[in-house]
């Protein structure tokens, strides 16, 4: 499973690694961020990508990814989450229920989310 990140931070970088310990075909191949803060961690744990883009409309031109996950700051998600989903890339992403997925469902998007499952 080809994985590519927008936003490279802590989080995404923690999240990546439990999914990766769960299905060991995960791999992060590719991110765009400017300073990934999850670096570090991602370096400790061996799966820092090799590679890095300038933006996401680039890292999906070059590469074939089976998933986005979302990391960017909380104003960027709707923009990327669309950009994702209108290139028919499966997306994670951490929002909370009436957040932007509303506005995502209203928006002009073509390809919309099937499920949204809410914490337990």
């Amino acid at each position: 499973m080809k994985i590519g990140a927008v936003g490279l931070g802590n989080r995404i970088a923690h999240v990546f690694h439990e999914l990766s310990q769960i299905n060991q075909e995960a791999k992060l191949i590719s991110y765009v961020d400017p300073l990934p803060i999850g670096k570090d961690y991602a370096e400790k744990h061996n799966f820092f990508p090799k590679k890095t883009y300038v933006t996401l409309d680039e890292m999906l031109a070059n590469e074939k990814l089976d998933l986005l996950m979302i990391g960017s700051p909380n104003h960027l998600h709707l923009e990327h989450i669309k950009i994702g989903l209108n290139a028919g890339i499966k997306i994670f992403a951490e929002k909370r229920r009436g957040s932007c997925f509303s506005r995502l469902l209203n928006s002009s998007c073509d390809i919309y989310p099937v499920s949204i499952s809410e914490p337990a």
